[in-house]
């Protein structure tokens, strides 16, 4: 992970503890949670692998594509990811042409498609 992937509210991983970055700069992230805040050199923070849990605590929809493989996409103001079909990614039925493998990317992405945070259902964090 590079310090230029990540933005203030991206969620990343410290240490098994996931949290919110509140502040960047060039040596140092610092990351927030419910309880505490962590501040460390930026190789000690990891990246979080997007699934599909990650995609339903986000509040997309998980909907089937009803067909022969019993595949399934997720949706969400009119974004589209489908990842058993070549990681598809369509936003307002236009393919992107991306590969999306951790959630700040996927945090990043959508802000710059539909201009709003995403955030976790429940604000889990």
């Amino acid at each position: 992970m590079e310090v230029n992937e990540l933005r203030i509210g991206n969620m990343i991983d410290y240490g098994s503890i996931i949290g919110l970055v509140s502040v960047i700069s060039k040596r140092q992230i610092v990351i927030k949670t419910k309880k505490s805040i962590y501040k460390d050199r930026i190789d000690e923070f990891s990246c979080i692998i997007l699934n599909d849990q990650w995609l339903l605590d986000f509040g997309f929809e998980k909907k089937s594509l009803h067909n022969i493989n019993n595949d399934f996409y997720f949706i969400k103001d009119g974004l589209f990811f489908c990842e058993h079909t070549t990681e598809k990614i369509c936003y307002e039925n236009r393919a992107i042409d991306i590969k999306i493998k951790y959630v700040h990317q996927w945090q990043n992405l959508y802000y710059t498609l539909t201009n709003k945070e995403l955030t976790i259902k429940n604000n889990q964090l």
